[in-house]
């Protein structure tokens, strides 16, 4: 019996809503995925077997790969790069590897990122790094807060809400070390579920971190989809034979695109699915995610010979000891390395403005990272590595005898030995790649500590810094908030009242843990403030739902008042319970159960007293003194290859002279006059060009609300607004983060806005630069399509790329410059057709339009206005002689929000502005509504 159309679509939805409110599930599977969006509607193919066609080994909990618990080899997602593998059976709620250092990263400058920033976590990581700073709190956990993947329909660890914090009994007033290393240490992960011996360790990133990705890993399924899934598995697993296949396509059609991700592309995969994987549709996406010790041992290596302890050196704070003897010559450990540039050092001095979501950008610093204290470099390079293996980060330089380890570049086959060959400034566009490994040279007895060579200049810094180091005035009176607690961690705290007579420390402030209630039991504006008050009652909530807050204490029960007067603090009395105002944060990328309007203050009662905690006020714990030691760890001599040298960053001149209007020439290297790429050109512009785009941006308001974004208020990157300039809709967008820079684009949103830019062209007579490059070029036609307007301030490494490829050679952008920096140095890198090999500057004139054609690779130049509060702007506008056989390739790139990348479209508008047609003119022919 052949069913119709409808009778399919009406079984599909009717299956789907019964198995979507059917909570009952043989076993909770949590999931997102983390692998990259199809053609087809639905992700998973014929499900192969954990090895190769075998059913899962069942693995014992005594079971020890090799005697090694944690083995780093390729991940089980595929282009996932390297994952981390349990060696060992773990049970769930036990501790996973060893605990990790973390390295707090404040206030770096949001308009410039860098790869760094993909191996930390947000202030949330721990539960009072809120308060370090009041801008941007990061923290880099090295070892297994770093190197685990995230696949979260197997997810198996999760981060510890705590750590230890001390500062090994130093004391700023007395002990130079102080602020040079990390007083975060023992930071544990732990399984949240059991782990077989073999199985791939997963972290949760966040769905957020995925969703902000969507651009580069795709549509990916998270926890509910995998979840709904298996739901549909189990109901029709006896069914599966007999179902339509017409059911199924179209049950896999009508889902929302995640969970199109989920489900197997075939109804009769479930079978196996059920066999093989206990149901699991998550662990069927990643079918290699539980290794054999064979192939470990072929295809991973051991970071687990190595643990955390106090160091034998005075003042060095924790160092790393041997598990186990070790003979010379023996590799200890093996890590990847994180590379990044100087301009990642600096802690920015910031302030926000009257509007509290914007914020100004000092070129002045606070500081440098402590970062820096724990990365490889050498002294006439801006490149430094920072190391992400377990323990690794604990190593000191011995200052009482020789090292018993060194480093070098590692001879495993993961290790991207091509990155030694690209110059420092290409080497910081790439992802990590670089892994190094530590020597034994000598043998090493167990429970030795590992020391390796910081270098000579280390040293010396170090001296220097020991002859110089005069502690500040009020070093004596400076009480950490583990030094208070630790003292007073069960005495009452105190109310407002209480701390006029007897206040606290000027570095410490009270903070409560509490889950907003949007549900309050009184609510009030109080109009002489401007503040909304919310009064309600403390709730017991889960871990994750509560937040670390300012808050000042109001009252404190009778009961405790009184034990108060009688000075016993017994951890057996009943527990105090307060009345406190909470405040919000006001940190950027506060997680969910952190946000607060800004305005708000919540008046809360019965807060029990372990719920109030003492931490440092902002900028006071000792990372933030001022002349704390920082100096990076020297790579050996002839480690760094030389392109990574300052020295050897010598840069050619693309000549850029005067140019008469029309004139039209190959960019040529200034010292030697060769062409250098196929496609890259200069033309001549009439002065009345410029003016005209220029006046056009001041009147719509352009050139402003890139003075805002690039001084005021930037996006993040890869985010775009629709915005209104002049009654008409625009879009303003900045590039992704690895364009490192703070470039947006503003660009048309619809028919209206692009119309309105062509016209402006045709006024200011780009119809006859139309014409010199059709006839110069030999085109049959030429339409512009894509027309923007870009402006930057400040970039650090600018992500080399073209704008047409594979067109032959029929489109160019030609870039017009506006707004230029008087003294800037050239502002365009260029390279090589192949994209490997820089080339030479280029800087931008007046008057001289730059044309990028097919495989003109180029960037922007590392430049910084910021000082001045000065920024570049340039037109741009997209060419191209379209064809059928070169449409997909001009929109290849295609990056605007209007037109819509149709080829269709594009092939009906060929021609369209020189050919068959010319660019518009006179009044707005679209009436625009309000």
């Amino acid at each position: 019996m052949k069913i119709s159309k409808k009778c399919q679509l009406s079984a599909a939805i009717l299956l789907l809503i019964f198995v979507s409110s059917s909570l009952s599930l043989a076993e909770e599977v949590k999931g997102e995925c983390s692998s990259d969006a199809g053609d087809e509607s639905c992700s998973f193919k014929e499900p192969s077997g954990v090895y190769g066609s075998e059913h899962p080994r069942e693995l014992s909990n005594d079971e020890n790969y090799y005697g090694c618990r944690i083995w780093i080899a390729e991940s089980s997602i595929e282009g996932a790069g390297l994952g981390v593998y349990s060696g060992a059976a773990i049970k769930s709620g036990q501790m996973v590897g060893e605990p990790d250092i973390v390295i707090p990263l404040v206030d770096p400058d949001k308009r410039i990122w860098s790869p760094i920033h993909e191996y930390t976590w947000n202030g949330e990581l721990l539960d009072d790094m809120f308060f370090e700073n009041s801008f941007v709190a990061e923290g880099f956990s090295p070892g297994l807060g770093a190197q685990p993947n995230c696949h979260m329909g197997l997810n198996n660890i999760r981060m510890s809400l705590t750590s230890s914090t001390d500062n090994s009994g130093l004391h700023r007033s007395r002990d130079p070390a102080v602020g040079s290393f990390s007083q975060r240490y023992n930071y544990a992960k732990v399984a949240e579920k059991d782990i077989s011996a073999g199985e791939e360790i997963f972290i949760n990133y966040g769905e957020h971190w995925f969703e902000e990705r969507e651009y580069l890993v795709g549509v990916i399924p998270f926890q509910d989809d995998f979840e709904r899934s298996d739901r549909i598995g189990r109901r029709i697993f006896f069914d599966v034979d007999t179902l339509p296949t017409d059911i199924w396509d179209t049950i896999c059609n009508i889902s929302e695109p995640r969970l199109q991700r989920a489900l197997p592309t075939k109804a009769k995969y479930y079978k196996e699915i059920m066999s093989k994987y206990n149901g699991s549709t998550a662990r069927a996406s990643c079918p290699n995610s539980i290794r054999s010790p064979q192939w470990l041992k072929e295809n991973g290596y051991c970071v687990d010979r190595l643990y955390a302890a106090k160091s034998t050196i005075p003042g060095a704070g924790r160092g790393a000891f041997a598990k186990s003897a070790l003979k010379e010559g023996e590799i200890v450990t093996i890590s990847p390395v994180i590379h990044f540039g100087i301009d990642q050092i600096p802690i920015k001095e910031q302030y926000r403005g009257e509007d509290e979501d914007e914020h100004i950008f000092f070129q002045n610093t606070r500081g440098m990272q402590l970062l820096l204290n724990y990365a490889f470099s050498r002294d006439d390079s801006d490149v430094f590595l920072a190391p992400y293996a377990p323990v690794v980060n604990f190593i000191n330089h011995n200052t009482r005898g020789p090292p018993n380890v060194a480093i070098r570049w590692s001879s495993s086959k993961y290790h991207q030995q091509k990155f030694l060959k690209l110059s420092s400034t290409q080497l910081l566009k790439k992802k990590s790649g670089l892994m190094i490994e530590y020597v034994a040279l000598r043998k090493i007895e167990k429970d030795e500590e590992i020391f390796i060579d910081y270098g000579e200049s280390w040293v010396n810094a170090w001296k220097e810094h020991l002859e110089n180091f005069e502690p500040s005035n009020d070093s004596n009176n400076y009480v950490a908030s583990f030094e208070f607690s630790s003292l007073h961690g069960n005495e009452p705290i105190r109310t407002l009242e209480e701390q006029q007579t007897n206040p606290y420390p000027s570095s410490l402030q009270t903070a409560c843990y509490y889950a907003v209630n949007h549900d309050p039991t009184v609510y009030k504006f109080i109009k002489e403030t401007g503040t909304v008050e919310i009064q309600t009652n403390w709730i017991s909530s889960p871990p994750d739902s509560e937040c670390l807050f300012p808050c000042s204490v109001l009252s404190r029960s009778s009961n405790s008042q009184e034990r108060n007067k009688r000075k016993i603090y017994s951890l057996n009395s009943q527990p105090e319970q307060y009345t406190v105002e909470v405040a919000p944060l006001t940190n950027e990328y506060l997680p969910f159960p952190c946000l607060m309007g800004k305005n708000e203050r919540h008046i809360v009662s019965n807060i029990p007293r372990n719920k109030i905690k003492m931490v440092n006020k902002e900028y006071t714990s000792d990372i933030h003194i001022p002349h704390a030691f920082r100096y990076h760890i020297n790579a050996p001599e002839g480690m760094f290859p030389d392109a990574w040298s300052r020295r050897n960053n010598t840069n050619m001149t693309v000549l850029s002279e005067n140019m008469a209007p029309g004139q039209i020439d190959k960019m040529k290297l200034m010292e030697s006059g060769e062409e250098f790429a196929n496609f890259a050109y200069t033309l001549g512009l009439p002065t009345k060009i410029t003016e005209t785009l220029l006046e056009y941006c001041n009147k719509m308001g352009i050139t402003d609300r890139f003075r805002q974004l690039l001084y005021t208020k930037a996006h993040e990157p890869s985010v775009g607004t629709f915005e209104t300039f002049n009654e008409l809709e625009w879009f303003v967008q900045r590039p992704h983060d690895y364009w490192n820079s703070d470039m947006h684009w503003i660009s048309p949103a619809n028919a209206e806005a692009h119309d309105d830019y062509l016209r402006v062209l045709g006024e200011a007579g780009f119809d006859e630069i139309l014409d010199i490059i059709g006839k110069n070029f030999a085109w049959e036609g030429l339409v512009c399509f894509h027309v923007t307007f870009i402006g930057v301030s400040q970039c650090e490494d600018g992500y080399v790329h073209y704008d047409f490829h594979d067109t032959g050679g029929k489109g160019f952008n030609i870039i017009m410059p506006l707004i230029l920096v008087n003294g800037s140095k050239p502002e365009l890198d260029m390279h090589s057709d192949d994209g490997e090999s820089f080339v030479g500057s280029y800087k931008y004139r007046h008057n001289i339009a730059s044309l990028m054609g097919d495989n003109a690779f180029h960037a922007t130049s590392a430049i910084n206005y910021t000082s001045a509060k000065e920024f570049r702007m340039a037109a741009t506008v997209y060419v191209a002689d379209v064809h059928e056989w070169n449409v997909d390739n001009i929109l290849s790139d295609y990056t605007q929000a209007y037109p819509p990348k149709d080829p269709i479209l594009l092939l009906k508008d060929a021609g369209k502005h020189w050919g068959k047609g010319k660019l518009p003119s006179g009044p707005r022919i679209f009436k625009v509504k309000q």
